[in-house]
């Protein structure tokens, strides 16, 4: 019988010393976590940050086609004024 409950005292002190471990390797995975998830916050802001100025360039970028092309057919127009006058005279 003190045989068995050695056995019983030493198996519980593997589990209790393998649970420690457990413990630990958890703590440090959580704090691991912890820390993966501030970095992808931090990225997610960036990202965002990013986008809206994407949004913006593209927004002028699109004014700045639409005057290009306003601008282009104006110089056509007035080339053609000058053709007609130079031709007139």
């Amino acid at each position: 019988m003190e045989e068995l409950a050695e056995r019983l005292r030493s198996d519980l002190g593997h589990v209790t010393t393998s649970h420690a471990g457990l413990y630990r390797q958890l703590n440090e995975q959580s704090e691991q976590l912890v820390g993966v998830a501030s970095a992808v916050e931090a990225a997610r802001l960036t990202v965002e940050s990013a986008e809206g100025r994407v949004a913006r360039l593209q927004r002028k970028v699109a004014m700045n086609t639409k005057l290009l092309a306003a601008v282009l057919v104006m110089n056509f127009v007035l080339l053609l004024l000058v053709v007609v006058l130079l031709v007139r005279h």
